[in-house]
């Protein structure tokens, strides 16, 4: 057989590419199985040295595309469906993370992207190191070719976006994180849209009749949980002393970037029984944004902010220091693809936040884990905050509605 004179044959080996532009494909796996392209070799070769590359595992793998830390990438649209910006790295070998750093895998641009993360390899994460974007993200993916070993911690809690008017142009949208078809009997697996309801304003309180926040309604379908109602209470026990009104806002629904944030509270005292806004907590802003503020005009005690992005507003009594506001964090999005097998003993989380006094939680996020191997890894959680602490007259705010959290097997 013919050979190469003259020229060294591995001028000709092309390496692999990363193809991060806008990209337009039918579900997230897919998006990162055509991610990235392995090299080819041109020439002229003898069958012998073929066969010799094959046994030795050189045809292909000295030729992959290099790593990328951290890069923006372009937009992204799955099924037709529009989901914004996207940040990547792509890594081509295997990876042990004994000291974690955000900027290795995450960019610090908040809440108008997406990250992708993929490790062409195995991925440890050994005990003590957590895995977390430091900037909010519409969602994070992580795809490991190879097996994942995690004995630290994975973790969207309080990374939920805020894609409200404010934050960025990102509408609710449903996210196809894989082709159509039963898994773990789980049928067409996707976050849908739409989140678990806010939690409702309160009945209005009175002396004697305080009123604890409504919770966040959960979410068992792919998607977050809602964002829990505000507190309202009215100091004292004597109706006939202590005459004021006053009512806990509504919490927001939890989106398919972010669970939803809390409302604000409302105390009073001696304000007159005509209930104004100036003694009602404010809903929690919409598509991950702040918590509601707190009653603007509280009557001798505190009245307490939403939990957001971030935290809502808070109002001190009169003289007193500082502003009550509420907490900040959402449950984020998460999901992970593992080819090979999912072990040890840590945690996957994407958990909201608990509120503070009277003000809302925010909802719990949504986690999907996906194994094609054995399963022996931990069992993820996207709770919701749980109840504030902190109110008069023990009337917190609600707690968060928690989102989904699932291990599903494929194939």
């Amino acid at each position: 057989m013919p050979r190469l004179i003259g020229k060294d044959k591995s001028d000709l080996k092309t390496s692999g590419a990363v193809t991060a532009g806008n990209l337009s494909k039918a579900d997230l796996l897919t998006l990162f199985n055509d991610l990235r392209t392995k090299g080819s070799i041109t020439g002229v070769w003898t069958m012998n040295e073929l066969y010799n590359s094959v046994v030795e595992s050189t045809w292909i793998d000295d030729v992959q595309a290099s790593t990328a830390r951290a890069q923006a990438g372009g937009t992204m649209t799955l099924n037709s469906v529009a989901l914004g910006s996207y940040d990547y790295t792509y890594i081509n070998t295997a990876e042990s993370i004994s000291s974690f750093s955000n900027g290795n895998y995450f960019t610090s641009t908040a809440d108008a992207r997406s990250a992708l993360i993929y490790v062409d390899g195995d991925l440890t994460i050994a005990s003590g190191q957590t895995f977390i974007p430091t900037a909010r993200k519409l969602f994070t993916a992580i795809f490991v070719n190879g097996n994942l070993d995690l004995d630290g911690k994975i973790s969207m809690t309080a990374r939920g976006a805020n894609h409200s008017p404010a934050g960025s142009a990102h509408d609710n949208a449903r996210i196809q994180i894989i082709e159509n078809g039963t898994y773990s009997s789980v049928p067409n697996p996707h976050i849908p849209a739409g989140g678990g309801g806010g939690g409702a304003v309160s009945p209005n309180a009175l002396s004697e009749s305080d009123q604890v926040g409504n919770d966040g309604a959960a979410n068992t379908a792919g998607g977050t949980g809602g964002g829990a109602g505000g507190g309202a209470a009215v100091g004292g026990n004597n109706n006939s002393g202590y005459g004021g009104v006053c009512k806990g806002g509504a919490g927001a629904q939890g989106t398919s970037f972010s669970g939803g944030p809390g409302a604000g509270g409302a105390t009073d005292l001696t304000s007159p029984s005509t209930l104004n806004s100036d003694r009602t907590g404010s809903n929690g802003i919409d598509k991950g944004g702040a918590g509601g503020a707190g009653a603007t005009q509280p009557s001798h005690y505190d009245s307490h902010g939403g939990t957001g992005n971030p935290g809502g507003q808070g109002h001190s009594a009169p003289g007193a220091t500082p502003s009550k506001n509420g907490s900040a964090g959402t449950g984020g999005v998460l999901v992970i693809y593992v080819e090979g097998n999912y072990t040890g003993d840590g945690s996957v989380e994407a958990k909201g936040t608990a509120g503070n006094g009277h003000g809302g939680s925010s909802g719990g996020g949504t986690v999907t884990i996906f194994v094609k191997g054995t399963d022996n890894g931990p069992t993820p959680s996207a709770a919701g905050g749980g109840t504030p602490g902190g109110a008069i007259d023990s009337a917190p705010g609600g707690s968060g509605g928690a989102g989904t959290a699932r291990k599903l097997a494929y194939s």
